[in-house]
């Protein structure tokens, strides 16, 4: 049953791949395939990247609900972003390099994370209050 679905869901990926690489694909062979490849990639490592950052931070909270999502790291970090854009404008944003872009926004997550959920989380009763409260937030959002 198990190699089954397995075997179905690795057909589907497949598939899915092909179509993404050929349809609609209009022009040169020879810069059409390496463009769509370029972002194919970044589709799979960042679909990787979501799956095991919350398959991680299950298992470390030990809870089976709990998500980045749902706890507002994505919100927190558009904000973020954001802020960067305001302060240091578009173009500067656009041509930080990017070693330090990095160091900076895990900097400011990191700080900003520890500030925001450290406030929340000052004992162990205020973990079911945050669930809730990012349980409401995603539903406002959709």
């Amino acid at each position: 049953m198990v190699k089954t679905r397995f075997l179905l869901l690795s057909l589907l990926f497949a598939l899915s791949v092909a179509a993404f690489m050929t349809l609609g694909a209009r022009g040169n062979w020879d810069f059409v395939l390496p463009f769509r490849g370029m972002k194919l990639l970044a589709l799979v490592t960042i679909a990787t990247a979501v799956a095991l950052s919350t398959m991680v931070f299950q298992t470390l909270t030990a809870n089976r609900i709990l998500t980045p999502s749902i706890m507002g790291f994505d919100a927190l970090y558009l904000m973020l972003q954001t802020g960067l854009v305001f302060f240091l404008g578009g173009f500067g944003f656009a041509t930080l390099d990017p070693t330090l872009k990095f160091i900076l926004e895990t900097a400011l997550m990191l700080t900003a994370a520890l500030i925001l959920f450290g406030t929340v989380l000052r004992n162990a009763a205020d973990l079911s209050r945050m669930v809730l409260t990012g349980l409401m937030r995603t539903a406002v959002q959709n």
